[in-house]
């Protein structure tokens, strides 16, 4: 059990004691029953789910044990919060858990379509708006910190709903790379943004943003390929994922770059993502395509982020929507 604040409009808050436990007992079929307090947040196309309530009840004393738990016995929690009849292939979503440091706000997991990852700045900017708008405050801007199996995560706020995720600068893992993927050569950078991503650049393969057969295709055979180039297992990372995410690159414009994120079994997702948009970026630094201390506009179909990265710190900023708070049961 733990002591939480539950917030509601027309008051600060109430202070009660709650079960965070995944499940609870009917007593009519003596079976097991899933449940979350969820609230859908919209972001450049993709929505987002914040957890607030039901998540698994944990012992685990830092952010990367309760990473590291969930990813070993709570599977199927993720699926009941992702899979049909309650979820969608567009759906991603996000626990929050009381925090560990006295400067955050609450610790978060992010339960992706691929499985349970350290941090997402779409769920940082997502979970930032969900909390604001349970506790209101009168200043124009205001700040947030969470803690994750990445390190803490902060973002700031707006009077007018526009959110920036503050995150460490991306780190390069490898740069100027060269794979054959579908008959063509192609450059890559794999960079670690709290997600792992393979960056790769496909104008010559004349594939559309808006073709998500084709990147879908496309995604799978970077991520294969890089696989067998540079086993995830190699990188000696914490927290390392089972397998690549891809940003494919496509036309550049004066003032930013349309791409796709593609997951490793090819899905396609509406917007770059927060860590997505950063691995672009960093990618073009490391090319000298971008001088990256200058703000890039990244678009997908769904949309588009800002971001920079500074010697200290990156930024990515979007507008969260808020669209709909429900219970799911299974």
């Amino acid at each position: 059990m733990h002591i939480v604040r539950l917030f509601w409009p027309g008051c600060r808050f109430i202070t009660s004691v709650l079960m965070r436990g995944m499940r609870r007992i009917d007593k009519a079929t003596e079976r097991c029953v899933m449940q979350a307090l969820v609230t859908d947040v919209e972001i450049c196309g993709d929505v987002l789910r914040v957890v607030t309530q039901g998540a698994p009840d944990l012992q685990v004393e830092s952010p990367a044990d309760l990473l590291g738990q969930l990813r070993a016995d709570h599977e199927d929690y993720r699926r009941f919060l992702l899979e049909p009849p309650r979820g969608h292939q567009d759906v991603n979503a996000c626990l929050l858990y009381p925090p560990f440091s006295k400067q955050a706000r609450a610790s978060l997991v992010v339960a992706a379509q691929f499985g349970f990852a350290p941090v997402a700045g779409t769920m940082i900017m997502a979970a930032s708006a969900v909390l604001a708008d349970q506790d209101p405050q009168p200043s124009s801007e205001r700040s947030m910190q969470f803690d994750t199996a990445a390190g803490p995560q902060s973002a700031v706020l707006t009077r007018d709903g526009e959110v920036s995720w503050k995150s460490a600068p991306p780190n390069v893992l490898a740069a100027g790379g060269r794979l054959e993927v579908l008959g063509r050569t192609l450059t890559f950078t794999i960079v670690d943004t709290g997600m792992i991503y393979v960056v790769a650049e496909v104008g010559d393969l004349g594939c559309a943003m808006t073709d998500r057969a084709a990147l879908s295709q496309v995604g799978q055979a970077v991520a294969e390929a890089v696989q067998q180039l540079m086993p995830l297992s190699t990188l000696d990372l914490p927290h390392v994922p089972d397998a690549y995410l891809v940003m494919l690159v496509g036309q550049r414009r004066p003032d930013g770059v349309d791409v796709a994120w593609v997951s490793a079994d090819g899905l396609v997702a509406h917007s770059a993502g927060g860590t997505g948009a950063l691995a672009v970026l960093e990618h073009f630094s490391q090319s000298d395509v971008w001088d990256r201390s200058h703000w890039l506009t990244v678009s997908a179909p769904g949309g588009a982020f800002d971001c920079v990265i500074h010697d200290a710190e990156a930024w990515v900023r979007a507008k969260p929507r808020i669209v709909r708070r429900h219970q799911l049961l299974a």
